[in-house]
């Protein structure tokens, strides 16, 4: 069993987790909506990249956590896939969103076809960027 941390508030507890405890199984989980609103100058993938085992993607304003689809706050997009694309990682990516600014789309399947263009956008960003 894998087990990843996700980058929270303080980028020092993951510091302090990879230094002290050494395992193949013990990796990293990224979070743009958590990097944004509480260690925007913090580069974790650049930092934690190598161990990278999961993603959670998100988008806010970084004052606040909206959990919302990505592209529709103030994150760099361009600036996460030309670092996903410098990690060994294969895995799958994880929309972890909520309707935050979506409140208006009353159908389901209405929301769920945005958050599968927005992840495609998010796969076609990350492709464009590895064959630079």
């Amino acid at each position: 069993m894998n087990i990843a941390v996700e980058n929270m508030s303080r980028p020092e507890y993951l510091d302090c987790i990879f230094l002290n405890i050494r395992s193949e199984r013990l990796g990293f989980c990224f979070d743009s909506g958590h990097c944004n609103l509480f260690m925007p100058d913090v580069d974790l993938l650049s930092l934690y990249g190598e161990k990278l085992m999961a993603l959670h993607l998100h988008d806010n304003d970084g004052a606040d956590d909206w959990h919302s689809l990505p592209f529709s706050g103030n994150i760099n997009w361009t600036d996460i896939a030309n670092k996903l694309c410098r990690v060994p990682f294969k895995g799958s990516i994880a929309l972890e969103i909520g309707n935050k600014k979506f409140e208006h789309i009353e159908k389901p399947d209405e929301f769920l076809n945005l958050a599968v263009k927005s992840a495609e956008r998010v796969r076609d960003l990350c492709n464009s960027e590895c064959q630079r």
